[in-house]
């Protein structure tokens, strides 16, 4: 099944008329290097003339002399028309959104893992699991529990400013908490989505500098 978009055929093969030749995208067939797009150019009658670039993921061979793929871009780039190899290579990160620089799963095994070890308690005996982020801010996990049946037991998150973000009363409308958030139970599988929550808040509030207040 193909799929048009702005007058292509977009499939495993693309060619387009330049006019002068054939601009021509195609899927590598080469099963040992098979996520990437060769581009190039034919001519009129469908002889290759010449490569152009080479797009795909980017790869490496490990101590076992192993292919291993990255999760990176690679751009192979031909830009001598009579040179068979190619004169130029590019490496390109993948753009995240700040809380992705995080992995989600480790952070959510780390705090479950704290919660079985009973590291941590407040005040009230609940037990608490945290997480330090490299900006200087933590979050705050505890099982609700104080005054609470079982059956309504439910985890709280608090996102905390940095020391320095409190010295200077960043944030005193709330006494340096930038954001709560709170699941409907005690399953800890929802600790997850709440952890992202506040990963999302982190970042869409950057860290305020000594001059910066609410």
């Amino acid at each position: 099944m193909t799929e048009k978009k702005n007058e292509l055929v977009i499939n495993q093969f693309l060619r387009i008329d330049l006019g002068f030749a054939i601009l021509v995208a195609e899927k590598s067939t080469d099963p040992t290097y098979p996520n990437e797009i060769i581009i190039g150019l034919e001519d009129k009658d469908g002889s290759y003339l010449q490569d152009i670039a080479v797009v795909g993921q980017r790869y490496h061979y490990n101590k076992d002399n192993e292919l291993a793929f990255e999760n990176e871009l690679s751009v192979k780039v031909w830009a001598d028309k009579d040179n068979e190899d190619y004169t130029h290579e590019f490496k390109i990160d993948v753009y995240k959104e700040e809380w992705q620089e995080y992995d989600l799963e480790t952070l959510f095994e780390n705090v479950k893992k704290q919660f079985e070890a009973m590291e941590n308690t407040n005040v009230h005996g609940e037990p608490q699991a945290f997480i330090s982020l490299e900006n200087g801010r933590s979050i705050e996990i505890t099982l609700e529990k104080e005054g609470l049946s079982e059956e309504d037991f439910f985890y709280s998150g608090r996102l905390h400013c940095t020391e320095e973000e409190f010295d200077n009363n960043a944030f005193p409308s709330t006494m340096g908490i930038l954001n709560q958030e709170c699941t409907e139970n005690a399953d800890i599988n929802s600790v997850k989505d709440m952890i992202k929550a506040l990963l999302l808040t982190d970042e869409y509030f950057p860290v305020k500098n000594t001059e910066e207040k609410e």
